[in-house]
Order: structure tokens, then C-alpha cells, then sequence
């Protein structure tokens, strides 16, 4: 009777294509629910004969009599491999769906993914203690799969590991809440490099996913979460590294370099640096958030910035690339000092070098946005499209001995005040569609400094000073300007709201053709009046002013008075004329504060008893110039019929 219900061999179907992972204990349970189905058949007493498990027993005695109770099976052997032991799962079949799949072994396709649990890791840390994984990370990692997975649990580790050359570790899940969860990798306090992928060789790659790393109490000085030295290709996804002084972390000789690509990462507790490169690495960041709105540690900045040459020595070079996109820098609760930190690093070659920041959000800053140190002569390359720095601090705090070369801020909003006055150069500086919330003081150093600030909106005022090669600004809001050209091939061209300074030619200030007269009073009567903008004369330049005048024709006096900034600069008296035309110049004499003046009769073609005026205005102001007439005699009229005030800068 048994041979109308043969035993076939346990076989488990993937159903609808998806794939089904079972446990030798669930095979057990199905050959021993198949046995108890032919045991029943067969009737107490009955003998089972067992035609396809060869030498088949249950608890090592024949089977036959009464079905025993379930769960009272505790051995089953299976063409003499014990179905629990090492062997047994090869002795059950699996069968993927679709059409051409091939009869499997379970144990071949559980070896598919190996686990660190697999080497005897335990994910049993409990808030307070647990069990030191490390020896069975360093086993599972060693293994030679290429793939090693881990539980969404808490695995302790009483000691850092490294992921090896070609190797994945990846966790079950993880979940960047204020507290986050999933696969947490939790490190004792003391671990100096909790998680550090490859061995220091250059061209070597390896790749951290959905995981948590973090530590135990606070951090230790320079204590890093994860380490990436000198690797090609390194990938990090769904990461959150958290609770040490430096969160990520990157070492690159320039010989070899490191490429690194980072997407949907986070991190916060961070007690020093966020990001900290070292010499040459190349990094590109794509999402995630550095900080979080939970009481935090302050930190020094999100990203550091240093450099080491090949023997040690500060300073070195600095990183190839590093680009940032749609990555939120906001820590909620006391944030760090800077954004970004240079410290004791040199330029990278040429243009290979920059630092690229796309849709990026930038709050809670305590000190400035852009830091450089004595150690950084150089600022290079540093650019943003799409940002918001949204904290009223200063976006420069850069040292005076540091280059700003080639940098671009393009369609930003810059919350608070700018200011840049260094000793050394600033080369290539520009805005693009900029909102400055804070004032913005550009000063340029005595040598070939050039900027360009266009289509910017300038709501706290702006004031461009100094010497310059090259010096653009269009915009809307107040604008001072004292800024000189460097030498004559110079070129300045602002207008901002109106207030227009140009170098490359002459500008007229002011102009009309409106009649505009006087009569009947004895009073100084003002005619005209025109503001001249601060700074725009230069230290050289002139104020030319064309008048054309009529008047009463007879012998009474009728004076004409041009006066800036209240001081007279010249002054015409009309007699026996019925129509007058002058012109004046007033020059700035090698200072903003220093001019002369003509004071004769006419400005050309004749000479005059009075010497020059020599006045002390102060032209890096604005000041305003009058035209102004005074008659003898209320019966007479004097009428301004139109002028032209020009600048010449020089």
C-alpha cells in the first residue's frame, strides 16, 4: 500500500517569480509532514518502504507503527545526511518559476548571500552591552564573497574593521530619523576608525550600504565613523554615519588619487568635522542632510578641507573635485562654526581643482560660511548654482593673505553681509543673479584685482572700494562706490539703482533742457541740482559742468554759483548780456579730497587776476551739485535754459 504514495524528495517552488528563502528547519518540517501523510495511509502496524529516501529514518529507529506526535521528530536523515547538519540542505530541491529554471539544491541557493551571522555574528547589543562581532565581520569580510549582508538589527563591535578590495557590506534597511534605525553597526567609544573601506591601496574599491554607523558615549578626538583611504570608486548609499568627531572621512596621495560617490547619506552628533579631505580625493554627493533638528554638539564645520604631501608635511595639496548636490547642511540645534574650512592646504594643478555645490541648503552657521586660515593662500574654484545660505553671518571669513581666484556664486541667496578685503589678489570674483540680504563691502587690494557682480540684488546695501583692474556691477539697491583703477587700461562699470560709475569714458551725471529762472527775491535760488556718486571721480577725474544762462540785459549784476557739497567751486557774474554760455571743470588732484578749480570770468580763451581754488571735498561721498543765481535787483530775471554735468574718471 505504501508504493500508491511514494515520498518523493522535498522540493520548494519560488512562487510568481519571486524568490523563496527557507531555513533546513522548514524543509525538515515539510519531509516529516510528508512522512506522517504515508504513515497514515499505511495504518498502525503497517510498514513504510520508502522508495526514494534511501535508508530513511526518524529518531534512528524504522519507520513504521503509530505516527508520532508533531514536533516529537528530532533527527531525520536523508540519504545518510542528517537533514539539521552541514550537508542537509543540499538534499532538498528548489525550483525557481518560469519557463527553463533548473532543479536546484537549497543549499546552493542559500550560499547565494552570505551574512556575517553565518560566521557567528549576533545582533544582540541591548542599549548597554552585547556581543563583539568583530571576529566574525573580520571572517565573514575575509570569506570571499563578494556580498555580505546583515540583519536590520544592532551588531556590537568592540573594534573597527575594513572592508577589503571588491567587497559589498550591506545592510537589511536603514531609516534616517531622528533616531535612526535599521542595520546599526554600534562601535565601542574607544575604536579610533569604526568602519574603513579598503587597505590603503590605490586603484582598490569597496562599497557601505543601509547601514548606521555610530559609537558609544562621546567621541574621542579625531575619532573618524567611516574611513575611506586612497580608493577608486568607493560607493556609499543609504548611510548615515553619526556620534563621532569626524563623520566621513577621505585620504588620497595625488599619485592615484581617490574617487568616492556618496548618495543619499547623512549624519549628525558630530563633534568636529562632518567631512574631513585630505590631499587629493575626488568626491561627489548626491542628497541627504548633515545635521538634524535634535539637541546636537556643535562641530567646527560640515566640510574641512587640509592637505598633506606625500611625506606628511602641511601643506600639500588639496582635493581634486568635490561636488555637492541637493544636500541639506542644517544643524537644528547649535550648528557649527563654518560651512567650509581650508586649513593648511595648497591649490590642486591648474584648473583640475573644484568645489561644486548644486542645490544645496546651508542653516545655522554660528561664525562664517567660507573660512581660510594663513596655511590657505589660496581660495580656488569655489562655486554654487542654486543655493541658500540662509544664516545672517558673513560669508567670507578669509585671511588677508588669501587668493580668491575663479570663484562663482550664481543664482544664491546670501543671507548675511559679504566682506572681502584682502592683501592679495581677487581674480575673477562673480556674482550671478544674487539676493545679498546683508551689506556687501568689496574692497580690492593695490594690484590687478577683477569681479563682476550682474542682475544682483543688493537689500542691505553695497559699497565697492579699492583698487581695481576690472570692476562690474549691475543691481538693484544703494551702492557707494570709492573703488580707482588700477592703471589706465583699468575699467569700472557699475549701475546699481541708478547709481552709475564707468571708467571707460565720460558719464553724464546730469542733464535737461527745462527753462528753469529766478526773479523777484535777493535770495541765493537754487536752479538745478544734481547728485555727484561717491567715488565715481576717481583720483584724477573731473566734473565738467556746461551751463547756458539768460538774463536781464543791462548793467546789474546777476551772479551765477555752482557749489558741491555746499562749497562754491566757481562762480560767473552776467552784465550787459542777454545770454551766457560756461563751462567748468573741477579736478580731483591725486586724492578723493583734493581739488582745483578755475575761478575766472569764462573757463577758455582768457585769463583772470584770481589764482586757482583750491578746495578739500570729500568725493568718496555722495554729493550733491547746485546752480544756483543771485540777482541785485528784484525787477531783473535770470533763467538757467539747460545744462550737462559730466564725469570724467581718472
Amino acid at each position: 500500500m505504501a508504493d500508491l504514495y511514494p515520498l518523493t524528495a522535498p522540493r520548494v517552488d519560488a512562487q510568481g517569480g519571486e524568490l523563496t528563502q527557507i531555513s533546513v528547519q522548514l524543509a525538515f518540517n515539510q519531509l516529516t509532514a510528508a512522512v506522517r501523510l504515508a504513515l497514515n495511509q499505511i495504518g498502525s502496524g503497517g510498514t513504510f518502504n520508502n522508495p526514494t529516501i534511501v535508508g530513511g529514518t526518524i529518531d534512528g529507529s524504522v519507520i513504521g507503527g503509530l505516527v508520532p506526535e508533531p514536533g516529537s521528530f528530532t533527527t531525520l536523515t536523508v540519504n545518510g545526511a542528517l537533514l539539521s547538519g552541514a550537508s542537509g540542505s543540499a538534499q532538498v530541491g528548489f525550483l525557481q518559476s518560469g519557463s527553463g529554471a533548473v532543479l536546484r539544491t537549497v543549499q546552493s541557493k542559500e550560499k547565494e548571500d552570505i551574512s556575517a551571522d553565518d560566521f557567528g555574528a549576533v545582533p544582540d547589543w541591548n542599549g548597554s552591552t552585547g556581543t563583539d562581532n568583530t571576529p566574525a565581520m573580520v571572517l565573514a569580510l575575509a570569506s570571499g564573497s563578494k556580498l555580505i549582508r546583515l540583519q536590520a538589527k544592532d551588531y556590537f563591535f568592540a573594534s573597527g574593521f575594513t572592508i577589503p578590495d571588491g567587497v559589498t557590506l550591506e545592510g537589511q534597511s536603514m531609516v534616517p530619523g531622528k533616531v535612526p534605525t535599521g542595520t546599526r553597526l554600534i562601535f565601542a567609544n574607544g575604536v579610533a576608525t569604526c568602519v574603513t573601506l579598503t587597505t590603503g591601496s590605490n586603484l582598490q574599491t569597496a562599497c557601505l550600504k543601509k547601514v548606521v554607523v555610530t559609537r558609544v558615549g562621546t567621541p574621542p578626538a579625531s575619532s573618524t565613523g567611516i574611513f575611506i583611504d586612497r580608493a577608486y570608486n568607493v560607493v556609499l548609499q543609504d548611510v548615515y554615519s553619526l556620534n563621532h568627531a569626524r563623520l566621513y572621512s577621505f585620504f588620497a596621495f595625488q599619485a592615484g588619487g581617490l574617487g568616492a560617490f556618496l548618495t543619499t547619506c547623512f549624519g549628525s552628533s558630530c563633534t568636529e568635522n562632518y567631512f574631513y579631505f585630505n590631499n587629493w580625493p575626488e568626491c561627489r554627493v548626491v542628497g541627504g542632510r548633515m545635521g538634524s533638528n535634535t539637541a546636537d554638539v556643535a562641530g567646527n564645520a560640515f566640510i574641512y578641507i587640509t592637505g598633506t604631501d606625500n611625506t606628511g608635511v602641511s601643506p600639500g595639496i588639496g582635493p581634486n573635485t568635490l561636488c555637492f548636490e541637493q544636500v541639506q547642511f542644517n544643524q537644528g540645534v547649535a550648528g557649527p562654526s563654518y560651512w567650509v574650512e581650508f586649513d593648511s592646504v595648497l591649490p590642486a594643478q591648474g584648473n583640475q581643482v573644484v568645489y561644486l555645490f548644486d542645490t544645496c541648503h546651508v542653516e545655522n552657521i554660528t561664525s562664517a560660511y567660507i573660512k581660510t586660515t594663513s596655511t590657505a593662500p589660496y581660495l580656488q574654484r569655489f562655486r554654487t548654482v542654486n543655493c541658500d545660505l540662509n544664516t545672517n553671518v558673513p560669508l567670507f571669513a578669509v585671511d588677508a593673505a588669501t587668493q580668491v581666484n575663479q570663484c562663482n556664486f550664481s543664482t544664491t541667496y546670501i543671507a548675511g553681509s559679504v566682506t572681502l578685503a584682502t592683501n592679495s589678489l581677487i581674480n575673477r570674483l562673480t556674482f550671478n543673479g544674487v539676493e545679498f540680504g546683508g551689506a556687501v563691502s568689496i574692497t580690492g587690494a593695490a594690484i590687478q584685482n577683477n569681479m563682476q557682480a550682474i542682475a544682483c540684488f543688493f537689500d542691505a546695501g553695497v559699497t565697492f572700494a579699492g583698487v581695481w583692474s576690472s570692476l562690474v556691477a549691475k543691481g538693484v539697491g544703494t551702492c557707494t562706490v570709492t573703488a580707482t583703477k588700477f592703471n589706465t587700461g583699468s575699467y569700472i562699470d557699475i549701475n546699481v539703482s541708478g547709481k552709475i560709475a564707468n571708467t571707460s569714458g565720460n558719464v553724464i551725471v546730469g542733464q535737461s533742457g527745462v527753462a528753469a529762472s529766478v526773479t523777484g527775491t535777493l535770495s541765493e535760488t537754487t536752479l538745478a541740482s544734481v547728485v555727484i556718486p561717491a567715488g565715481m571721480l576717481g583720483l584724477n577725474g573731473v566734473l565738467r559742468i556746461t551751463a547756458l544762462w539768460s538774463a536781464t540785459n543791462n548793467a546789474n549784476t546777476k551772479s551765477c554759483v555752482y557749489r558741491l557739497g555746499g562749497t562754491p567751486i566757481c562762480s560767473t557774474g552776467i552784465t550787459s548780456f542777454a545770454s551766457y554760455q560756461d563751462q567748468r571743470n573741477m579736478r580731483n588732484r591725486g586724492a578723493l579730497n583734493s581739488q582745483i578749480n578755475f575761478v575766472g570770468a569764462a573757463s577758455f580763451g582768457s585769463g583772470s587776476g584770481v589764482a586757482p581754488l583750491a578746495t578739500a571735498i570729500d568725493t568718496s561721498v555722495d554729493k550733491t551739485l547746485t546752480l544756483t543765481a543771485i540777482l541785485t535787483n528784484t525787477s531783473d530775471t535770470v533763467t538757467l535754459e539747460g545744462y550737462t554735468v559730466e564725469i570724467l574718471p581718472g
